[in-house]
Protein backbone atom coordinates (compact mmCIF):
# COMPACT_ATOMS: atom_id res chain seq x y z
CA UNK A 1 0.00 0.00 0.00
CA UNK A 2 3.04 2.15 0.62
CA UNK A 3 4.98 1.10 -2.53
CA UNK A 4 6.69 4.46 -4.10
CA UNK A 5 4.89 6.62 -1.65
CA UNK A 6 7.35 7.55 1.12
CA UNK A 7 6.66 11.55 0.54
CA UNK A 8 3.03 10.71 0.94
CA UNK A 9 3.50 8.39 4.00
CA UNK A 10 5.74 11.03 5.34
CA UNK A 11 3.23 13.68 5.11
CA UNK A 12 0.67 11.56 6.93
CA UNK A 13 2.70 10.71 9.66
CA UNK A 14 3.47 14.42 10.52
CA UNK A 15 -0.52 14.89 10.55
CA UNK A 16 -0.96 12.19 12.94
CA UNK A 17 1.70 13.33 15.23
CA UNK A 18 -0.06 17.03 15.32
CA UNK A 19 -3.02 17.75 17.53
CA UNK A 20 -6.59 18.03 16.46
CA UNK A 21 -5.75 17.57 12.33
CA UNK A 22 -7.48 17.16 9.51
CA UNK A 23 -6.04 13.98 7.37
CA UNK A 24 -7.74 13.98 3.95
CA UNK A 25 -6.19 10.93 1.68
CA UNK A 26 -7.53 10.55 -1.66
CA UNK A 27 -6.67 6.94 -3.15
CA UNK A 28 -8.61 4.88 -5.85
CA UNK A 29 -11.05 3.97 -3.00
CA UNK A 30 -11.57 4.95 0.33
CA UNK A 31 -10.62 1.73 1.44
CA UNK A 32 -7.43 2.49 -0.06
CA UNK A 33 -6.76 5.39 1.48
CA UNK A 34 -7.67 4.39 4.48
CA UNK A 35 -5.61 1.41 4.64
CA UNK A 36 -2.27 3.91 3.38
CA UNK A 37 -2.55 5.67 6.71
CA UNK A 38 -2.58 2.53 8.72
CA UNK A 39 0.41 1.23 6.97
CA UNK A 40 2.37 4.66 7.00
CA UNK A 41 1.76 4.75 10.75
CA UNK A 42 2.37 1.16 11.74
CA UNK A 43 5.67 1.19 9.40
CA UNK A 44 6.99 4.61 11.16
CA UNK A 45 8.30 5.25 14.36
CA UNK A 46 7.36 3.14 17.20
CA UNK A 47 6.60 5.53 19.85
CA UNK A 48 3.89 7.45 17.04
CA UNK A 49 2.25 4.28 16.43
CA UNK A 50 1.68 4.01 19.79
CA UNK A 51 0.62 6.83 20.70
CA UNK A 52 -1.81 7.29 18.07
CA UNK A 53 -3.25 3.83 18.54
CA UNK A 54 -3.81 3.93 21.79
CA UNK A 55 -6.10 6.96 20.96
CA UNK A 56 -7.38 5.89 17.22
CA UNK A 57 -10.73 3.94 16.48
CA UNK A 58 -13.14 3.85 13.23
CA UNK A 59 -16.42 4.73 12.74
CA UNK A 60 -18.80 3.24 10.13
CA UNK A 61 -21.89 5.66 11.02
CA UNK A 62 -23.48 8.69 11.60
CA UNK A 63 -24.45 7.47 15.10
CA UNK A 64 -20.96 6.04 16.25
CA UNK A 65 -19.47 9.30 14.99
CA UNK A 66 -22.36 11.33 17.35
CA UNK A 67 -21.40 8.59 19.97
CA UNK A 68 -17.71 9.93 20.26
CA UNK A 69 -18.53 13.59 19.77
CA UNK A 70 -18.03 14.51 23.74
CA UNK A 71 -14.93 12.91 23.73
CA UNK A 72 -11.41 14.49 22.61
CA UNK A 73 -7.90 13.45 21.80
CA UNK A 74 -8.98 11.09 19.43
CA UNK A 75 -7.57 9.80 16.33
CA UNK A 76 -10.93 8.73 14.52
CA UNK A 77 -11.14 7.24 10.65
CA UNK A 78 -13.86 8.06 9.34
CA UNK A 79 -15.99 5.74 6.87
CA UNK A 80 -18.29 6.99 4.04
CA UNK A 81 -21.86 8.19 5.84
CA UNK A 82 -19.85 9.04 8.91
CA UNK A 83 -17.59 11.61 7.61
CA UNK A 84 -20.48 14.03 7.94
CA UNK A 85 -19.71 14.55 11.49
CA UNK A 86 -15.84 15.00 10.80
CA UNK A 87 -16.24 18.66 11.68
CA UNK A 88 -18.01 18.34 14.82
CA UNK A 89 -15.23 15.78 15.88
CA UNK A 90 -12.72 18.23 14.76
CA UNK A 91 -14.06 20.84 17.07
CA UNK A 92 -13.66 18.85 19.88
CA UNK A 93 -10.26 18.69 19.32
CA UNK A 94 -10.19 15.08 17.13
CA UNK A 95 -7.53 14.37 14.67
CA UNK A 96 -10.12 12.92 11.61
CA UNK A 97 -9.09 10.89 8.82
CA UNK A 98 -11.30 11.35 6.13
CA UNK A 99 -10.45 9.09 3.23
CA UNK A 100 -11.35 9.34 -0.47
CA UNK A 101 -12.24 7.46 -3.27
CA UNK A 102 -11.56 8.55 -6.94
CA UNK A 103 -15.64 8.94 -7.10
CA UNK A 104 -14.67 11.86 -4.42
CA UNK A 105 -15.46 15.55 -5.30
CA UNK A 106 -12.03 16.96 -5.23
CA UNK A 107 -10.19 18.68 -2.02
CA UNK A 108 -7.73 20.80 -2.15
CA UNK A 109 -5.69 19.77 0.71
CA UNK A 110 -5.94 16.38 0.22
CA UNK A 111 -2.79 13.92 0.45
CA UNK A 112 -2.75 12.29 -3.29
CA UNK A 113 -1.84 8.94 -3.58
CA UNK A 114 0.13 8.23 -6.90
CA UNK A 115 -0.30 4.54 -8.06
CA UNK A 116 3.17 3.44 -7.87
CA UNK A 117 5.49 2.51 -10.47
CA UNK A 118 5.22 -1.24 -11.99
CA UNK A 119 9.11 -2.24 -10.55
CA UNK A 120 7.59 -0.38 -7.37
CA UNK A 121 4.53 -2.60 -7.09
CA UNK A 122 6.50 -5.80 -8.33
CA UNK A 123 8.77 -5.25 -5.18
CA UNK A 124 6.40 -4.77 -2.78
CA UNK A 125 4.65 -7.69 -3.75
CA UNK A 126 7.78 -9.90 -3.56
CA UNK A 127 7.86 -8.50 0.22
CA UNK A 128 4.45 -10.57 0.40
CA UNK A 129 5.89 -13.80 -0.86
CA UNK A 130 5.12 -13.59 -4.70
CA UNK A 131 7.96 -14.83 -7.20
CA UNK A 132 9.91 -12.83 -9.27
CA UNK A 133 7.83 -13.50 -12.62
CA UNK A 134 4.49 -13.83 -10.66
CA UNK A 135 4.77 -10.19 -8.52
CA UNK A 136 5.84 -8.75 -12.51
CA UNK A 137 2.46 -9.86 -13.91
CA UNK A 138 0.34 -9.17 -11.21
CA UNK A 139 1.55 -5.92 -10.96
CA UNK A 140 0.81 -5.26 -14.59
CA UNK A 141 -2.34 -6.67 -14.55
CA UNK A 142 -3.86 -4.92 -11.78
CA UNK A 143 -2.61 -1.68 -13.34
CA UNK A 144 -0.50 -0.91 -10.34
CA UNK A 145 -3.94 -0.30 -7.65
CA UNK A 146 -4.41 -2.09 -4.90
CA UNK A 147 -7.38 -1.32 -5.34
CA UNK A 148 -7.84 -3.83 -8.20
CA UNK A 149 -5.12 -6.25 -6.60
CA UNK A 150 -7.53 -6.72 -3.92
CA UNK A 151 -9.97 -7.42 -6.52
CA UNK A 152 -7.76 -9.91 -7.81
CA UNK A 153 -6.90 -11.85 -4.79
CA UNK A 154 -9.30 -12.77 -2.44
CA UNK A 155 -9.52 -11.94 1.07
CA UNK A 156 -9.76 -15.54 2.08
CA UNK A 157 -6.37 -16.92 0.36
CA UNK A 158 -2.95 -16.37 2.08
CA UNK A 159 0.01 -17.95 2.06
CA UNK A 160 1.92 -19.29 4.84
CA UNK A 161 5.23 -17.86 6.03
CA UNK A 162 8.64 -19.28 5.38
CA UNK A 163 9.53 -20.06 9.22
CA UNK A 164 5.95 -21.61 9.94
CA UNK A 165 7.08 -25.18 7.92
CA UNK A 166 10.74 -25.18 9.90
CA UNK A 167 10.35 -26.87 12.51
CA UNK A 168 12.37 -25.79 15.17
CA UNK A 169 11.82 -22.11 14.45
CA UNK A 170 8.03 -23.10 15.08
CA UNK A 171 8.42 -25.16 17.77
CA UNK A 172 9.73 -21.78 19.88
CA UNK A 173 6.68 -19.95 18.79
CA UNK A 174 4.65 -20.90 21.71
CA UNK A 175 6.72 -20.31 24.34
CA UNK A 176 7.97 -16.58 22.55
CA UNK A 177 4.02 -16.07 22.66
CA UNK A 178 3.25 -17.15 26.28
CA UNK A 179 6.26 -15.05 27.60
CA UNK A 180 5.25 -12.01 25.33
CA UNK A 181 1.61 -11.90 27.72
CA UNK A 182 4.08 -12.62 31.26
CA UNK A 183 2.47 -10.13 33.96
CA UNK A 184 4.35 -10.24 37.08
CA UNK A 185 1.83 -8.69 38.76
CA UNK A 186 -0.66 -11.20 37.79
CA UNK A 187 -1.26 -13.73 40.73
CA UNK A 188 -2.82 -16.59 37.61
CA UNK A 189 0.56 -16.13 36.02
CA UNK A 190 2.60 -16.66 38.61
CA UNK A 191 0.48 -19.88 39.56
CA UNK A 192 0.64 -21.06 36.36
CA UNK A 193 4.65 -21.74 37.12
Amino acid sequence: VIAGRSDEADQVRKLLAAKASRIVVRGDSRDEALAFVLAALRTGDPGLRHFVESRALVVDTEGAARGVSHRSDLVIGMRSAAAESAGLLLERGNSVILPLGNDAPNQRDAIRLRRPTRAEFGEALKTMGFQDEEAERIARECGRSVTILLRRIPAGVRRDPDWLNQGANKDALVPALLAGSWDSNSAADKEAL
